[in-house]
């Protein structure tokens, strides 16, 4: 009776191993995976995005490896039509939820920093998770949101508001679109 116990506690022990552990692992790599399949490229940037005189730049992938063990990510420059670098829109994929809040947390802290102006925007990101983040520093704009499994990270050269030939309403629009174009991709 005591072997048949002792099997019994075994086996349920390691159910539950499989069932806590390699399960989630599992998901999560296959969610990574799976990832890798999904081509963000052509709604980085789309013709009305930019306001006259900027064109979009090269799209590259962003290495997630030094951070995040889950994350995809690609990044497209904004560009001064001279080809000076003005901006950038980077979207992150991440398979693990945890990844995405602790990135969401870092990259939309805006209240500890001194000489940070955070914006109220609706109607961007996903409601559940913190929404969205918008502000403005003496360096740039940067808006910051989440979208289902996706992150967005959008920034724009001060230098460029200042001028008043790209205003924060072309970024909110476009961060609003594009917003509107990963619902149908990465939900």
């Amino acid at each position: 009776m005591k072997n048949k116990w002792t099997s019994v506690i075994i086996s349920a022990s390691i159910l539950i191993l499989v069932i806590c552990v390699f399960v989630p692992f599992a998901r999560t790599k296959y969610l990574y995976w799976q990832l890798g399949k999904i081509d963000i490229t052509p709604v980085l940037i789309q013709d009305g995005d930019l306001p006259p005189g900027f064109v979009e730049g090269d799209i590259s992938e962003v290495d997630t490896s030094y951070y995040y063990n889950y994350a995809r990510a690609k990044e497209q420059e904004i560009l001064v039509s001279d080809g000076t670098k003005a901006g950038s829109v980077r979207v992150y994929l991440f398979a693990s939820s945890g990844e995405q809040s602790e990135f969401y947390a870092v990259a939309s802290q805006v209240e500890s920093q001194e000489g940070i102006i955070p914006y109220n925007v609706t109607g961007i990101g996903d409601n559940e998770s913190g929404g969205s983040t918008v502000f403005a520093t003496d360096y740039g704009i940067y808006v910051v949101f989440t979208r289902c499994t996706a992150l967005v990270y959008m920034d724009l050269n001060a230098e460029y508001v200042k001028l008043k030939t790209y205003n924060f309403n072309y970024l909110v629009g476009h961060a609003k679109r594009l917003d509107e174009s990963l619902k149908s991709i990465v939900c």
